[in-house]
C-alpha cells in the first residue's frame, strides 16, 4: 500500500499522534504539526468531531470539555495548508461520521479509533470516500475485527480492499507496559485477515515499535 509517500510493503511510515493535545487552540495545533514534521514524521494525525455527536448531553461537564478541545473547519483548513508547506502528510480521526466530508475534502486518508471498531456509520462513511482507512483494533475481538472488515468490503469490494484498509494492532492502555504490548498480534492478525497490519504504540520508548517492524508491521 502506498501511504504518506511510503510503500508500506517495504518501508515504515511513521505517524505522529497529536489527537486533541492542542486542547482546542489552533495555534498550538499548528505548532505541534511543525514539531512533528521537524522530528521526521511522515504523517501527523489529529482528531475531529462534532461535540454534540461525540459526547452526551447527559454529561454536561464532559460535553463542555470536548467542545473546548474541538477544532473548527477553519483550523482544519489551516492545518492542511501548513502541512503542504512543510511537505508532510496530515490527516485525522473522525469521531463522528458527520465530519467525514470535511476530512475527505482536506486530507489524504482516515484513521478510525479503536473505540470505534464497532461503530458502523463512521467506518462505512470513511471507506465510502475511496481513500485509505487505517483501523485500530485495541480492545477488539477477532469477531469484531472481522465484522468491521465486512463493512469495509461492502463499501469498496474485494478487489481493492487490501489497498483501502490497513489494520493497526493496538493495546488500549496509557502507557502500555512493554510486557503487555503483544506485538505477536501483528503477524497473527495479518494471517487471519489477509490484510496489512501496522502497529499503534502506547509503550514508552522505541523497543515495541522495533519489535513490531521486525515482525512485519
Amino acid at each position: 500500500m502506498n501511504l504518506f509517500g511510503k510503500n508500506t510493503d517495504h518501508e515504515v511510515a511513521i505517524i505522529a499522534e497529536i489527537g486533541v493535545n492542542h486542547e482546542g487552540d489552533p495555534d498550538a495545533a499548528l505548532k505541534l504539526l511543525r514539531m512533528a514534521a521537524e522530528a521526521g514524521a511522515d504523517a501527523v494525525k489529529f482528531q475531529t468531531y462534532t461535540p454534540a455527536r461525540y459526547a452526551s448531553a447527559s454529561d454536561p461537564e464532559r460535553l463542555i470539555r470536548v467542545g473546548q478541545f474541538a477544532l473548527d473547519e477553519k483550523a482544519h483548513q489551516a492545518l492542511a495548508r501548513e502541512a503542504e508547506q512543510l511537505d508532510v502528510s496530515v490527516f485525522s480521526t473522525p469521531l463522528s461520521e458527520d465530519v467525514v466530508p470535511l476530512l475527505d475534502e482536506l486530507f489524504p486518508a482516515f484513521k478510525i479509533a479503536s473505540g470505534d471498531l464497532t461503530f458502523e456509520p463512521v467506518i462505512r462513511a470513511a471507506l465510502g470516500t475511496g481513500k485509505p482507512v487505517i483501523l485500530s483494533t485495541g480492545l477488539g475481538e477477532m469477531a469484531e475485527i472481522e465484522q468491521a472488515i465486512a463493512w469495509a468490503r461492502d463499501e469498496v469490494g474485494d478487489a481493492v480492499l487490501r489497498d483501502r484498509l490497513l489494520l493497526m494492532h493496538c493495546v488500549s492502555a496509557y502507557p502500555t507496559p512493554i510486557d503487555q504490548a503483544n506485538v505477536l498480534s501483528v503477524p497473527f492478525v495479518a494471517e487471519k485477515t489477509g490484510l496489512r497490519v501496522g502497529y499503534s504504540n502506547h509503550v514508552i520508548g522505541p523497543d515495541a515499535c522495533l519489535a513490531a517492524v521486525a515482525l512485519g508491521a
